[in-house]
């Protein structure tokens, strides 16, 4: 059935967080190859939050108008401003959990030469000097080569004077 979503429950009142085996989500996708939701009872928004996180695409949480209303329910009930609070939160962690897909963002651009690494001498290396490992060092911010190069120039010469800390480019080997 293409509307069924299957929920995982847990029937004590209130559920205690340890007891929420929001994991089980994963198991009933795959045993039974349709969507998974979560029916709580636990405090709070964090179990709701946690099946989010791991796909469930409905949640189920009992509202009250006030927790000290007689009946079982009640007690462990959101009231209207948690209901709202937990509702944005989940919508903001749906947005957080992304698509999987790893990319270089816009806001992202003018940091990445300074949060990615470059090749640099890690000493003075005289000219002549066959490059071993030791005498290299990757460092930021992303100048001259970059980390993948290392290889590639290891057991080459130096064809000038390098100076220690200086950004090591194809021209230096």
């Amino acid at each position: 059935n293409p509307r069924l979503v299957l929920l995982q429950c847990v029937a004590n009142y209130p559920a205690a967080w340890e007891d929420a085996n929001v994991a089980v989500l994963d198991t009933l996708r795959a045993a039974f190859g349709c969507p998974v939701g979560y029916s709580d009872h636990s405090p709070g928004a964090l179990v709701p939050l946690l099946a989010v996180a791991r796909g469930a695409c409905v949640i189920e949480k009992h509202i009250t108008f006030d927790r000290f209303l007689p009946g079982p329910d009640h007690a462990f009930a959101m009231e209207a401003p948690e209901f709202a609070s937990m509702a944005k939160q989940i919508r903001a962690a749906s947005a957080a959990m992304g698509d999987g897909v790893k990319i270089l963002l816009p806001g992202e651009r003018n940091i990445a030469p300074l949060a990615r690494r470059g090749l640099y001498a890690a000493r003075h290396i005289p000219r002549g000097t066959v490059i071993s490992r030791d005498m290299i060092a990757a460092l930021r911010p992303a100048k001259g080569l970059e980390p993948a190069a290392l290889p590639k120039i290891l057991g080459r010469k130096a064809r000038r004077n390098i100076a220690q800390h200086e950004p090591l480019s194809w021209d230096c080997f």
